[in-house]
């Protein structure tokens, strides 16, 4: 996988929780849908969209963005994709729409804010590579009132029976 994914990415939050990531560089990630590459080895369907391969991605999947770097969650193992889009929520009260200049000068444009949390958005780098979202995800928590900060991450879907 390319070296302009971050080897590390740690989420805290303001109320002490952390998630952490590492990258998988023998890992990567394709729509299912797409046909397997070349000596890799399908290791996991996530879901219905994605499947995790093991093994080296071809350099024109990598030049034409058809395959998705795999992180693993710590400290379970489980993998994990990144979409190229952040969580980001400020303190009650603020409106994210509001924060829209201070977003952009930090690289990121608003591309969603859900109406029952005005407070909080889906953001993406500006871009729109998802290297890019992931590397300046950080500069979001010094936008001032932020309380949470997150890529989104597509896991596996964990079935109760």
């Amino acid at each position: 996988m390319s070296i302009e994914y971050p080897a590390e990415l740690e989420v805290r939050s303001s109320d002490g929780r952390s998630a952490h990531y590492r990258l998988a560089p023998d890992f990567h990630a394709r729509p299912s849908s797409a046909a397997q590459a070349g000596s890799a080895k399908l290791v996991q369907k996530l879901d219905d969209n994605f499947s995790v391969f093991q093994g080296p991605s071809s350099p024109s999947d990598l030049a034409e963005g058809n395959t998705l770097p795999v992180y693993r969650a710590e400290p379970s193992g489980a993998f994990a994709i990144p979409t190229g889009r952040v969580w980001v929520r400020f303190k009650e009260g603020i409106d994210a729409a509001a924060k829209h200049v201070a977003i952009a000068k930090a690289g990121f444009h608003l591309e969603e804010s859900p109406a029952w949390a005005k407070h909080a958005a889906w953001l993406r780098a500006g871009s729109g590579k998802i290297a890019d979202a992931l590397s300046a995800a950080r500069r979001l928590v010094t936008l001032g009132d932020v309380e949470h900060v997150e890529p989104q991450m597509l896991t596996a879907v964990a079935r109760k029976e």
